[in-house]
């Protein structure tokens, strides 16, 4: 195990629900710390009994030491609230506060960063892109969360980096400061789906629309930058996987499934 954790940076647990990956990634943080590296484990939705022992709740929402525990070394442990990490990321990297906080009240942005396909694997992902750069810690330990179809977190960075392409955002980019939405769109084929949803939701529903377009240009640069780094980091070969299953015939065979995925 020496051997194997000194060239490993980052290790992620995946699996399906109900077979202990938070219980094996935090048992490999103990492990890992007994050794004398500094871990941290990063869960998402941990078991009471076991978020307890790890001194986490719902109000830390940053990195916890776990105190009295006599290791060579240290053990910190932390729950990503996706939906909160969204929100760091934007106040973070905007350049402009007034922009990051129109951002934020957008319901637009609200619903995306929520409800998006890939919005809460790719904060997550950025959670641990954050924590492995931080340079506080020898390993970095990810609980998943659960997934018949697990590539579908990892795959959330490419996901992110084509809905923040320049190539969509420039068409509700263009003359911003005109008045009217409309005067903004060039692509007469937008403007009539535009025209239709005007007419199907309302124009507060549009201006909601161009005003999150317009506040996202401040981010979306980093946005594609860092979808681009996430990628490359699970790519590294300091980047280790642990499949996680339990002795059940269903568990095995989605367990297998979710092996498949990763050799494809």
């Amino acid at each position: 195990m020496n051997n194997w954790l000194s060239k490993t940076k980052i290790l992620v647990c995946v699996g399906t629900g109900g077979v202990g990956k938070t219980t094996v990634a935090a048992s490999l943080g103990i492990a890992a710390a007994k050794k004398g590296l500094n871990v941290l484990v990063l869960t998402i939705d941990p078991a009471k009994r076991l978020a307890q022992a790890l001194g986490l709740n719902s109000e830390k929402t940053g990195d916890v030491f776990v105190p009295d525990q006599n290791f060579k070394g240290k053990l910190f442990a932390g729950i990503i609230d996706p939906e909160a990490s969204f929100s760091e990321f934007v106040k973070y990297n905007s350049s402009d506060k007034n922009k990051a906080e129109t951002l934020l009240n957008n319901t637009l942005f609200k619903q995306l960063s929520t409800n998006l396909s890939g919005s809460q694997e790719f904060t997550s992902l950025d959670r641990l892109y954050r924590a492995v750069n931080s340079n506080k810690y020898d390993l970095v330990i990810l609980d998943t969360p659960p997934a018949q179809n697990a590539m579908d977190f990892f795959k959330a960075p490419e996901k992110i980096y084509a809905l923040f392409q320049k190539s969509i955002t420039k068409w509700f980019a263009i003359g911003s400061s005109n008045q009217n939405l409309m005067s903004k769109i060039i692509n007469k084929g937008t403007l009539t789906v535009l025209n239709a949803l005007e007419k199907l939701t309302g124009a507060a529903f549009i201006g909601e629309l161009a005003e999150f377009f317009v506040s996202i240009q401040d981010i979306q640069e980093v946005i594609s930058q860092r979808s681009i780094n996430v990628h490359k980091m699970l790519l590294d070969e300091s980047t280790q996987f642990i499949l996680v299953s339990a002795y059940d015939k269903i568990k095995l065979l989605e367990s297998k499934n979710i092996y498949f995925q990763f050799q494809r």
